[in-house]
């Protein structure tokens, strides 16, 4: 895509607005240019008082030589970029009416040649750039599943279920928000691992597949303990899988979108009776998940929900758009009562802590979070009268719409698979 920025001469507004919009690192997404629709400064270098705003607020800018805008480059041009209406009637009496030629602003934005406000015009012109960025984010669709526990081969058919599912959707992206094995007791089952791998590979050529881990993907049971254990095999074969990522403490980049997937210890998890809050605050400093980027939509992949509604907790994810957990298997809510009372407090804990006040649903803030319901609530070890209480409670599928950076979800529930 090509933007022209143009202005009077091409030696104040339009060349600042070349490069602030070159500064969002978007050149590998864009071609983006300036021009004039005079030839009154051609030839001319950005003007001094121009490069010394530039300058004052770190963008880079290049040698410059000002020229009018050519008939091709109006013709060639997916947008033109003017900063007053003067300027679009210009250019519609020298090459024609065109639905391409808007203004950076609905406002005009005075020339600061004359006038000398050469900081008001930089906010300005970057407040505009900031806003054609983020118009031109096409709209993303993420699919958030969590907590699908896969046991034993009996689950093909529920994982098989699950595909046919999510195929309806036509996503950018499906998280998968930790818990994809019950424990690595499962995938030390030479047919279970084949089988999870056949099944995320054919998971991706549906969309882009990014997945975090939860406290049972990084555990393996010796009779009735737990221990810290992580199948490296395992993990790097899903995360060599094209189209597949996973994000153990790291992060996934593309044009539109930054994803973190943070994996919680199992300090945090099982050194205190409870989740730890102070744990949880020391991994997010040590990991820097607090680092966001300020020009794409930041995602958390984060399994356990449970502090964030801590204060301090909240104040270091706050530069995250929106935050995506799962584990508490929707606080053992029946979904007819989950639509009546649509609050935050569930049944039960996973750590068996009655109503937990973070459990399902959405909670804004600084930040969206989009807690999902799980796939299985009653995993292979739970006692077999327990277990069949899964046909109470169908999976839940979270759909998520991103319009320039506005949210909405939808909830689909999909009976017992």
């Amino acid at each position: 895509m090509k933007i022209n920025f143009v202005c009077w001469g091409n030696i104040c507004r339009s060349p600042m607005a070349e490069y602030i919009f070159k500064s969002l690192d978007v050149e590998h997404k864009y071609e983006v240019i300036s021009s004039a629709i005079s030839n009154e400064e051609y030839g001319n270098d950005i003007y001094p008082p121009a490069k010394d705003v530039l300058t004052k607020n770190n963008i880079k800018y290049n040698t410059h030589h000002a020229h009018k805008i050519t008939k091709e480059e109006y013709e060639q041009s997916d947008y033109i970029i003017v900063m007053e209406d003067y300027h679009i009637e210009k250019l519609y009496s020298m090459y024609g009416k065109s639905n391409k030629v808007i203004k950076l602003l609905e406002k005009d934005i005075e020339d600061p040649w004359y006038t000398g406000k050469f900081d008001k015009v930089f906010n300005e012109i970057n407040e505009g750039c900031i806003n054609l960025y983020n118009k031109n984010i096409r709209n993303i669709k993420i699919i958030h599943i969590s907590d699908i526990h896969y046991s034993n081969i009996k689950d093909i058919n529920k994982l098989e279920h699950l595909y046919n599912k999510l195929s309806i959707y036509k996503a950018n992206y499906i998280c998968i928000t930790g818990d994809l094995i019950h424990s690595n007791n499962v995938i030390e089952n030479d047919m279970n691992y084949k089988m999870i791998v056949k099944w995320i590979k054919k998971l991706s050529k549906l969309s882009t597949i990014l997945i975090s881990l939860g406290n049972h993907d990084i555990y393996i049971k010796d009779g009735k303990h737990i221990k810290k254990y992580f199948n490296n095999k395992f993990w790097n074969e899903l995360d060599n899988i094209e189209n597949v990522h996973v994000l153990n403490n790291k992060i996934y980049k593309d044009d539109n979108i930054n994803v973190y997937g943070y994996t919680q210890s199992m300090d945090y998890y099982f050194k205190e009776k409870d989740e730890s809050v102070e744990i949880l605050l020391k991994e997010i400093k040590e990991n820097k998940i607090n680092r966001v980027s300020k020009n794409k939509i930041n995602v958390l992949l984060m399994h356990s929900p449970i502090h964030l509604n801590n204060q301090l907790v909240k104040e270091e994810l706050k530069g995250y758009n929106l935050i995506l957990s799962g584990h508490m298997h929707n606080g053992m809510i029946l979904p007819i009562i989950d639509e009546i009372f649509s609050n935050n407090i569930g049944l039960i804990s996973p750590r068996k802590k009655l109503f937990p006040k973070i459990a399902r649903g959405i909670i804004k803030g600084d930040n969206i979070i989009m807690i999902c319901g799980a796939i299985t609530k009653f995993h292979s070890s739970t006692i077999p009268l327990i277990k069949w209480a899964n046909v109470l409670f169908p999976v839940s599928i979270n759909i998520i719409n991103i319009n320039n950076k506005e949210f909405s979800k939808t909830f689909k529930y999909s009976k017992y698979i």
